[in-house]
């Protein structure tokens, strides 16, 4: 009798043991999943908030390049020459400045942004360059 109360005690013991591990490396791997799952999470959101604010730096710089552009209509309108050319003038000094910002925004894109949208900043910035 005392040997069968050993042996029920020695299964009891590597029972409790196994079942032990199982649930740490059960626990560890949860663990590992869920770190693997919050990192990748991360770094989508991070990707998403990037990408965000490129995109609206190229909008933010093709609207500038635009208000430029729309004064040709203050140009046309202007009834002497000398105020056309002071309103030309005033376009010549902005619009250089305007299409910089526009090709850095551009190419900021093309870093971030899918194929898609690089090439839709690219159609926008070659545009903006035939005017």
């Amino acid at each position: 009798m005392a040997d069968s109360g050993l042996w029920v005690g020695i299964l009891t013991a590597l029972t409790a043991l196994g079942a032990s591990y199982i649930t740490a490396r059960a626990t560890s791997r949860a663990a590992l999943v869920q770190a693997r799952t919050t990192t990748t999470a991360e770094a989508l959101r991070e990707q998403r908030d990037r990408r965000r604010s490129t995109y609206r730096e190229m909008m933010d710089c093709a609207h500038a390049f635009n208000e430029v552009t729309w004064q040709i209509d203050d140009v046309d309108a202007a009834r002497d020459r000398e105020s056309k050319d002071r309103l030309l003038t005033q376009m010549y000094e902005r619009i250089g400045p305007a299409i910089g910002a526009m090709n850095r925004a551009t190419h900021e894109v093309r870093l971030d942004g899918p194929a898609e949208v690089s090439a839709a900043a690219e159609q926008v910035r070659q545009m903006a360059r035939r005017v």
